[in-house]
């Protein structure tokens, strides 16, 4: 695994499958289990009655929204975006590690995993 392998495992499976087609599938079908969320319930039910142009409407603004919450979180990886007191401020080190080799995903002197979600 190498930042760029990350990434694309990122982009497919957290924001291709998770979060767009998966907010997409509730919105179509209904949220499922023996106790959905009520407010889940009410948008779908919002959903299927609009016009087909206002449902694709809404499919682009939840890629538009999940694409800016992974890209956000991968800035915050990459120590691009502050989450701590500048003045008491740590450093994230995000690591994969497997058969005994360990590779810092998030190098500072790597290229930016954010730079590399908007690239693919």
């Amino acid at each position: 695994m190498n930042a760029s392998k990350f990434v694309e495992v990122i982009r497919r499976v957290v924001f291709q499958l998770a979060a767009v087609d998966g907010t997409i599938r509730t919105l179509r079908k209904g949220p499922s289990g023996r106790r959905p969320d009520p407010n889940l319930k009410l948008l779908s039910e919002w959903y299927k009655a609009l016009p087909q142009g206002d449902r694709d409407r809404v499919e682009e603004i939840i890629r538009q929204a999940a694409k800016s919450a992974v890209f956000n979180f991968l800035v915050v990886l990459d120590g691009d975006l502050q989450i701590e007191d500048p003045d008491d401020r740590g450093t994230l080190a995000l690591w994969h590690e497997k058969d005994g080799k360990d590779v810092l995903l998030n190098d500072p002197n790597g290229e930016r995993l954010h730079d590399l979600f908007i690239a693919q």
